[in-house]
């Protein structure tokens, strides 16, 4: 039999699609789990399926976002916090050793590793983990010998996931050069996209 399991989990940005599924998962587990769910939008919030719902400030200023959590870990006696997306990840695992209680995530340098998909890339490339040939492409050039180095019919262009260049999951299956580079134009993504 599984072990029984009892605490509080705080769930930043509880409105959000991932956190609602997180919570629905968390309620499946075999124990007392009471979720308190924090959001920044008075207009979503509503849509947290947390025990409790708590309006927060946001992210921005992140000192006023991190004391805000602080409070209310304190406040309901949280056990560890719960983040489901990265922007939330990227402030809690810069901060971790100012929180009351723990987050469970990598290092500042490993989880930003891991949100950059190029840079994960390389990583993987280096201690010889099998990866699929990629190439950050900045011009027509690089481009173009993408297109001549890769087999197949057509050559995934994708945003590599350079945090705060808003390209995000951008992917296309371009059939030509042409198509790729209008795909790359229309995100101004030279030097940001494989």
């Amino acid at each position: 039999m599984a072990e029984r399991m009892d605490c509080t989990v705080l769930i930043p940005s509880a409105a959000g699609p991932g956190c609602v599924n997180l919570t629905r998962g968390l309620k499946k587990i075999f124990g007392e789990i009471r979720t308190i769910g924090a959001d920044a939008s008075p207009h979503f919030l509503f849509a947290a399926e947390t025990d409790e719902r708590v309006l927060i400030v946001r992210r921005e200023p992140e000192d006023a976002y991190l004391e805000a959590l602080i409070r209310l870990c304190e406040e309901w006696k949280v056990d560890f916090i719960f983040p489901n997306n990265s922007l939330d990840g990227a402030i809690l695992t810069r901060h971790q050793e100012k929180l009351p209680c723990p987050v469970f995530l990598p290092s500042p340098e490993a989880f930003d590793c891991g949100e950059n998909k190029w840079e994960s890339w390389k990583r993987f490339k280096e201690h010889a983990l099998p990866v699929p040939a990629t190439m950050l492409v900045h011009d027509v050039e690089e481009m173009e010998a993408a297109f001549k180095a890769l087999p197949g019919d057509r050559v995934w262009v994708r945003g590599a996931g350079i945090p705060g260049k808003g390209i995000g999951v951008a992917s296309l299956p371009a059939r030509s050069v042409k198509q790729a580079q209008a795909w790359i134009d229309y995100w101004d993504g030279w030097g940001q996209m494989t």
